[in-house]
């Protein structure tokens, strides 16, 4: 149970992914190439870092990527679990902040 103290920043508009604008379902085209391209020359794991919801890391993993998510956000990480598992799809989640990688 997520408690009202615990949301922060853009939380309070991402909790509930059917009613979310397209904006925080839609990927950016731009990134959907780069990704294309990544998987065009062989790459095959990516980082989604700051994932938010997880638009991007949804869309990667349907492309067929390994994807790990990282944001700061408990609800848009459980958001993301819950739309990649309403989708079939799978991505490693971590809850940490931007400011310093969490991988070697």
């Amino acid at each position: 149970m997520i408690l009202s103290s615990q949301i922060q920043g853009r939380e309070p508009i991402w909790a509930g992914l059917d009613a979310l604008p397209d904006h925080w379902r839609t990927p950016e085209p731009p990134a959907l190439a780069w990704a294309q391209a990544l998987w065009e020359a062989g790459g095959r794991r990516v980082l989604d870092l700051g994932c938010g919801l997880g638009r991007h890391t949804v869309a990667l993993a349907r492309m067929g990527f390994t994807v790990t998510a990282t944001d700061v956000s408990s609800l848009g990480l459980i958001t993301c679990a819950a739309w990649l598992a309403r989708e079939g799809l799978s991505a490693t989640l971590v809850r940490h902040e931007m400011e310093t990688f969490p991988f070697p």
